[in-house]
């Protein structure tokens, strides 16, 4: 947890949705690239979010993320990127303690949130695909996101 967590301002609603946010320029402030873009066998889509400089309200630093069968290996800068833990009462936000995560499948939606602007990437393949290229277990990540630094190595 980091040391001002506390002071930190949290979403009142994690379910909120709000209209897309466009940066000054009008441009998205997401990028989806699919597998066909891609030209790559191994990677389902990469989702690139860019947040710097854009005026947002809690709801738009909202992101919502369906079940998935997908794993997905994501990163952030140090934005304060966190989960909103659904199995604490009331929901929960809990900032990652890490800034590079392999998340396995998801068996239910789920939401992140970050107080502050920054990046995010994340790039995610089959389970078929992860096991291959990591060499990992991946009921060890089911429903969970773990420091990819710890799980995969130094490689």
């Amino acid at each position: 947890m980091h040391d001002n967590e506390s002071s930190v301002k949290r979403p009142s609603d994690y379910m909120e949705r709000s209209p897309r946010a466009f940066s000054s320029e009008q441009r998205s402030l997401a990028m989806l690239y699919s597998e066909k873009s891609l030209g790559c066998n191994a990677i389902v889509a990469v989702v690139c979010r860019n947040t710097r400089g854009a005026m947002l309200s809690d709801a738009q630093r909202l992101s919502h993320f369906p079940a998935s069968p997908l794993v997905c290996l994501s990163w952030h800068d140090s934005s304060g990127v966190g989960a909103i833990d659904r199995q604490q009462k009331p929901p929960l936000w809990k900032p990652f303690a890490e800034s590079i995560l392999i998340s396995g499948s998801q068996s239910m939606p789920t939401v992140s949130w970050s107080p502050q602007a920054g990046r995010v990437g994340m790039v995610f393949f089959t389970v078929s695909a992860a096991q291959e290229l990591f060499n990992i277990d991946i009921t060890a990540i089911q429903d969970r996101s773990v420091c990819a630094r710890q799980l995969l190595g130094a490689t």
